[in-house]
């Protein structure tokens, strides 16, 4: 079988019905996912990528989203000045940042809101 250099696939057949033909082994690489992905369908990525990871893919994401940064087991590696580094989950600035406004926005919004 002859597999194609590049093949590209819609984020929302990934997440649909329309793949689910697909029984090969891939490496998917995804790029911000999230930028058209409401917090729901997120979830239906998450879900989608665990069938996959079931069946042998992998996935490498560069992504803002807690929510896709949360798949059990994940390695997350975080790049700055100091270089590329594993970082915990609950220590990315994406995490903290998110739970640190949804526990309690009205600190932060008077912050953004002060003159």
């Amino acid at each position: 079988m002859t597999i194609p250099r590049k093949i590209h696939l819609k984020l929302n057949a990934l997440i649909t019905s329309e793949c689910e033909h697909l029984q090969v082994v891939w490496v998917y690489i995804l790029d911000e996912p999230e930028a058209a992905l409401s917090p729901t369908r997120q979830l239906s990525v998450l879900s989608r990528m665990h069938q996959l990871v079931k069946a042998n893919s992998q996935f490498i994401i560069a992504t803002h989203s807690p929510i896709l940064m949360a798949y059990p087991g994940a390695r997350i590696y975080q790049i700055d000045q100091s270089g590329i580094n594993q970082i915990k989950y609950e220590d990315t600035e994406h995490y903290q940042i998110t739970k640190a406004f949804l526990n309690n926005p009205a600190p932060m919004l008077a912050q953004l809101f002060s003159d």
